[in-house]
């Protein structure tokens, strides 16, 4: 996706094995309803201190948030984004300067391998080898993310 430029999603979007969507820096992808990105392969964002990347709702004054006051957790909107869900076969989801708003939408989730969770999550990342990456980056309005442990012998 093309520095500064707005990308609409309608609908779920899979990035197969071996494949990457490289998302340069400025920009912003509008998503229309409670759809998933599906990482098989590998998804970066690139976005900078003075371009950052959104992953957003397209109507985002529309979305109510049920957080109570004195509260730390609580969900937005009464209906949301699905989340980025990163199969068993992704080899990295690396997210830099990127914002991911209104994610977590309780609807039925992608099969993905690897998950037996049946949640939704802003991100849900299942293979323990490999990369993780979040670096200057928000979850906004969203539910919670999930990433498989490293486990070392």
């Amino acid at each position: 996706m093309l520095t500064g430029k707005t990308y609409t999603v309608n609908g779920n979007v899979t990035i197969n094995p071996k494949d990457t969507l490289l998302l340069q820096e400025g920009v912003t992808v509008n998503i229309t309803g409670p759809y998933f990105f599906v990482v098989k392969g590998t998804m970066i964002s690139l976005g900078s201190k003075g371009k950052q990347n959104y992953f957003t709702a397209t109507s985002a004054g529309a979305y109510k948030c049920d957080v109570k006051p004195g509260s730390s957790h609580g969900s937005c909107a009464p209906w949301s984004l699905g989340g980025i869900y990163c199969d068993s076969s992704c080899t990295s989801l690396i997210l830099k300067w990127t914002h991911i708003e209104y994610a977590g939408a309780a609807v039925k989730t992608p099969s993905v391998k690897g998950d037996k969770a049946g949640n939704a999550y802003s991100m849900y990342f299942v293979n323990p080898n490999g990369n993780f990456i979040m670096e200057d980056s928000w979850l906004y309005g969203g539910l919670m993310i999930r990433s498989a442990s490293r486990v070392e012998k």
